[in-house]
């Protein structure tokens, strides 16, 4: 069986290079098919030529390796790995075009290694300093959108056929711009599960359950500022493909609300989930997550009094009848989860601008439970009492408390203004599609997470 590894190094130099799957990038109408065909391993051998060449080609091979573990998904196997030969490593080395001398030792006579340019390289970084660099060397990536909004990358000049997952990394530079990650910044992923019932009961292959409100935090450790990113739930993107037995078979593009549904709804749906949103943005580290299901909604508004919106689309009325637009609305009772999950299924895209209210109350609430804590310090553990029943996390109790109390008194409010997403471009087949813009993610992942340099 095929396990995800959820919590490997992010130094992608020691990565596990035996992971069989690649990172995805494939056109739009290869996509939907819905099926990804797996990787071809990729094997590249270096030889030393002399002591000058030598060192510039062993540095270009450790470089070229840590790319390509970048861009693989984590997947551990069950068994160990397999150790190499010698003779087993000539082998590869003939393979791959050297030969063989008489007394049984490599040579370059069949090789295909430029030496000047190796000599011209290493002078530069002689000239430069030289030395181990691996330490402070910082992947260069290129990245440009075509007009068919196709995202194309090329990695320290490699042109790339998936999209790299790289912005997990302590340094880089991106179109130019050199970027060094802020280590004060985390990122937690709420959930809000589409399912009546709790979490922590059992579950069976088919029961409902997906993952319709989807919310990445960024939080400034240092200052407890806040930014959401609001994931689109109709996001075409990689995801796990698993079995009756919720184990993974593959990994397709698909809607990524779906890949909570991929598991067991427990702590295997929250790390498939986890694993697709850190694809989503490109190989960013997911620092924790948490997911309540609907009857969470109405328990936690009720409990702190309800809270007050103003209507702003003129449809609501067809979900509950005082929900006219420009009506002030007190939200208790049902009328909290009517006024944040309700979306017109007839009507396209009604997923997306649904989104907007779930900026509106979380706002509200959160000014809400600040008031009641200024009040009541018992008020934020009370809250999260009255949702243990009912969450799946990978977070200690302790953490998570910490994390909202930090938040909810911090001297910078949380406003819709704190709240961003990602471009993309909306399509229909079957169902709602929204294909993200790439490039438009790794600027917001930067801007959010790293420090120009």
């Amino acid at each position: 069986m095929l396990v995800p590894d959820f919590f490997e190094r992010n130094d992608m130099a020691k990565r596990d290079t035996r992971d069989y799957r690649a990172g995805q990038y494939e056109s739009k109408e290869d996509a939907r098919k819905r099926r990804q065909r797996p990787m071809v391993a990729f094997a590249a051998v270096v030889a030393m030529v002399a002591l000058v060449g030598g060192v510039w080609a062993y540095h270009q091979y450790r470089l070229r390796k840590a790319v390509e573990a970048a861009n693989q998904p984590a997947v551990l196997e069950t068994e160990a790995p397999t150790e190499i030969s010698s003779d087993e490593m000539n082998k590869q080395l003939q393979q791959n075009g050297l030969s063989v001398d008489n007394e049984g030792q490599l040579d370059l006579s069949g090789g295909n290694l430029d030496l000047s340019s190796m000599e011209q390289a290493l002078a530069a970084k002689l000239q430069e300093g030289g030395g181990d660099t691996d330490a402070d060397t910082a992947l260069d990536i290129q990245c440009e959108t075509d007009s068919e909004g196709n995202a194309h990358y090329t990695v320290n000049g490699v042109p790339q056929d998936k999209r790299p997952y790289l912005l997990d990394q302590k340094r880089l530079s991106y179109n130019g711009v050199a970027y060094e990650k802020d280590a004060n910044m985390k990122a937690y992923l709420l959930l809000g599960v589409d399912s009546h019932r709790s979490l922590q009961e059992t579950y069976e292959r088919m029961d409902e359950g997906r993952s319709d409100g989807m919310f990445l935090v960024c939080e400034n450790t240092k200052t407890h500022s806040v930014k959401v990113i609001q994931i689109v739930r109709d996001t075409m993107c990689p995801i796990y493909q698993t079995n009756d037995d919720f184990e993974i078979t593959d990994i397709v593009i698909d809607h990524i609300t779906r890949a909570w549904d991929t598991g067991d709804r427990h702590e295997m749906s929250g790390n498939y989930t986890r694993r697709a949103v850190s694809w989503l943005f490109g190989g960013l580290p997911i620092d924790g997550y948490l997911a309540g299901s609907i009857p969470m909604i109405n328990t936690l508004n009720n409990a702190i009094g309800g809270v007050d919106v103003t209507i702003r689309q003129d449809y609501l009325t067809k979900f509950d009848p005082s929900f006219v637009q420009g009506a002030t609305v007190h939200l208790e009772g049902d009328l909290a989860e009517k006024f944040v999950r309700g979306r017109d299924i007839d009507e396209q895209y009604t997923a997306m601008t649904r989104m907007e209210r779930h900026r509106q109350y979380a706002v509200a609430f959160e000014d809400k439970v600040v008031e009641l804590q200024k009040q009541d310090s018992n008020t934020i553990p009370h809250l999260f009492d009255l949702m243990q029943d009912n969450i799946i996390t990978d977070m200690q109790k302790a953490d998570y408390l910490k994390i909202a109390m930090d938040i909810a008194m911090s001297s910078d409010p949380l406003t819709e203004d704190d709240f961003c997403s990602y471009n993309g471009k909306n399509t229909t087949t079957d169902y709602d599609e929204y294909w993200p813009d790439y490039e438009d993610i790794d600027k917001l992942v930067l801007s959010l997470f790293y420090n120009k340099v």
